[in-house]
């Protein structure tokens, strides 16, 4: 073996060059090699290559690490309430974390009320559309006795025409409903109000307003097809310019709500108004995990704790009127817009306001009485309750709260140690978002105490937005039987149904039915093609718009739909339109303008006048 530096000779097991002193590497045998060894039993006179700093990959392992962490500890701070809730309640002061509190909460608040605002303004722009409906399904059982009770028991055996009318108009009813139906796009509304039996329709009234013009319509069509119309404008001639002005506005605000305030504007409101009353509450206590009676629940919140007395309550209103003073949108709104005052007279007045306030807390009169408020906070930093008291003479308490199934919410007011109203909620999720339970009410007078319940079971919601649910209910009353109702929906309608069975009869069933839609196809007819009538014209004749044998015909109709026969129907149609005016035109007439001057020709009314005319030559 030779040096491959030098070439000198190598004795075997040499370490290291004999002549130019460089180390020799040799190959062991049966050994896997590293990256760093030269194969082949050689030798190498090249130095050797450093090795790796192990402790840079250590180091930069540890970086990635952190980063990871560091990463993943701020998206779970932005994802997480509870890990942000945790964060702010180990980190701030009590009236700093109060502060953060109240505001998140606002800031949540003030986004819900921002998007029901918008969705408000969407359902303006492209309209809305709902109905109403009260049916009526009635049973043999409610038919029998409502016939013994007008005709008698033995109704049935009777040979009177008449009576067996009246049990064949009641036994021809099967169903009945009565309903309103509406439509409403910006400043137009149209709509109609109808009776029907069995499933087929009796009357309409249908209705349209122009409220930006002013104008109002109605028909029934199965009386006539032609609207009668009638213009409101010329009353507003006799309200004075003032009057005017605010009613223009009233219109104006109910048409386009967003001039005059935007969602973004209102969402900024309850913002900066809620920051106000957060930076105001000072010289809180915290309580961490204060056990919390709900119901019949008890769960564990984060009590704050805070003490307004008289000097307090002053402050903070000075608070607010410092703030309104300077808040521009609410002085644009109220000078601009609406026209309420000028922006010095909106400054005067809050002027003079903050004057008052400085006044009364420069008096230093306001007595050693607090109210306390108590603001309860769950572990993700979300307001559930709220409890205020003062001294033993008032205290009100609302709160909601989960433990494991069960959840409760209450709402109680005490006065000098007397409970005057008192509602408690407690029920068990018996699935995945269905619960079942019962809500307790009472409310003491001071004299008496009026108590109720409501029980429910299998409450679901089918659509939030709309209120549409699921349920079994019943209404417990003291001294009166339990009213049971069910609500069902299947997401584009809500009904509620009753069953009424009053001492063991069955009188049938009772069902509201409601809808909402966020469409709408609004119809409001042309003034043109109306019969327009003059609110102030005191011998208006409407047989100009319908006549008297249009009239008749539509009641002949109407009977013969509620099971009279034709005769029968034409017959009580001439006693109501002709019998009258025989009578009223035959004998009334008859007996004021033939009798009456018949009486007086006795006279000889112009033999009477030439009397004076030639005795005294009068004319």
């Amino acid at each position: 073996m030779f040096c491959k530096k030098c070439g000198s000779p190598i004795k075997d097991g040499a370490r290291f060059c004999p002549k130019c002193g460089v180390e020799i590497i040799t190959k062991p045998e049966n050994h896997s090699y590293s990256n760093n060894y030269i194969p082949d039993n050689t030798v190498s006179g090249v130095d050797k290559a450093p090795k790796k700093k192990k402790g840079v990959k250590i180091a930069a392992i540890s970086v990635g690490a952190v980063a990871v962490v560091a990463v993943g500890g701020v998206v779970a701070y932005n994802m997480s309430d509870f890990v942000k809730n945790q964060v702010k309640l180990a980190t701030l002061e009590p009236d700093e974390y109060c502060a953060w509190v109240y505001e998140e909460n606002a800031a949540n608040g003030a986004e819900s009320v921002k998007e029901s605002y918008e969705e408000y303004l969407d359902k303006m722009k492209n309209g809305s559309s709902g109905s109403v409906a009260l049916k009526y399904k009635t049973t043999d059982e409610a038919k029998d006795m409502l016939l013994s009770e007008l005709i008698g028991s033995d109704y049935a055996d009777s040979s009177d025409e008449d009576i067996q009318t009246i049990v064949d108009i009641i036994n021809n009813v099967d169903s009945l409903e009565i309903g309103v139906e509406s439509n409403a796009k910006k400043s137009e509304t149209s709509g109609s109000v109808y009776a029907s039996l069995n499933g087929d329709n009796l009357v309409t009234a249908e209705i349209a307003v122009d409220v930006e013009d002013f104008t109002y319509f109605m028909r029934v069509p199965e009386l006539t097809e032609t609207w009668l119309g009638m213009d409101m404008s010329s009353a507003l001639d006799d309200m004075s310019s003032e009057q005017n002005a605010i009613f223009d506005i009233l219109m104006d605000v109910a048409s386009n709500p967003d001039d005059y305030i935007s969602p973004d504007e209102l969402s900024d409101l309850i913002n900066d108004y809620a920051a106000v009353w957060s930076e105001s509450i000072e010289d809180v206590e915290l309580e961490k995990k204060e056990s919390v009676d709900i119901g019949s629940i008890e769960t564990e919140y984060t009590a704050i704790t805070a003490e307004i007395d008289g000097k307090k309550a002053v402050e903070i209103a000075q608070a607010f009127v410092e703030k309104a003073a300077d808040d521009k949108t609410i002085k644009k709104l109220v000078s601009d817009k609406i026209g309420i005052c000028t922006e010095d007279e909106y400054e005067e007045v809050l002027d003079e306001l903050a004057d008052e306030l400085k006044e009364a807390k420069q008096s230093g009169d306001f007595g050693s009485e607090a109210v306390e408020l108590v603001t309860y906070v769950d572990a993700t930093g979300t307001i559930r309750g709220f409890e205020i008291s003062f001294e033993d003479e008032f205290e009100c308490l609302f709160a909601v709260g989960k433990e494991k199934d069960n959840i409760a919410a209450e709402l109680s007011l005490t006065v000098e140690g007397e409970d005057i109203v008192s509602i408690v909620l407690d029920a068990e999720e018996e699935d995945k978002d269905v619960y079942s339970g019962e809500i307790e009410c009472s409310i003491s007078d001071g004299y008496d105490t009026y108590g109720a319940s409501i029980e429910f079971d299998d409450f679901e919601i089918v659509d939030e937005e709309k209120g549409y649910v699921n349920c079994d209910l019943a209404i417990v009353v003291e001294d009166i039987d339990p009213i049971s109702l069910k609500l069902e929906s299947d997401g584009s309608s809500q009904d509620i149904s009753y069953d009424v069975n009053l001492d063991g009869t069955d009188f049938g069933t009772v069902t509201l039915s409601m809808s909402t839609d966020d469409s709408a196809k609004v119809s409001v007819p042309d003034a043109a093609d109306a019969y327009m009538i003059d609110i102030y014209d005191y011998d208006l004749d409407l047989e100009d718009y319908v006549t008297e044998d249009e009239i008749s015909s539509f009641v002949t109709e109407l009977l013969e739909k509620i099971g009279l026969s034709s005769d029968l129907a034409e017959e009580i149609v001439d006693e109501l339109f002709y019998g009258y005016d025989d009578y009223y035109y035959d004998d009334y007439y008859d007996y004021y303008y033939d009798d009456y001057y018949d009486y007086y020709d006795y006279y000889d009314y112009y033999d009477y006048y030439d009397y004076y005319d030639d005795d005294y030559d009068y004319f």
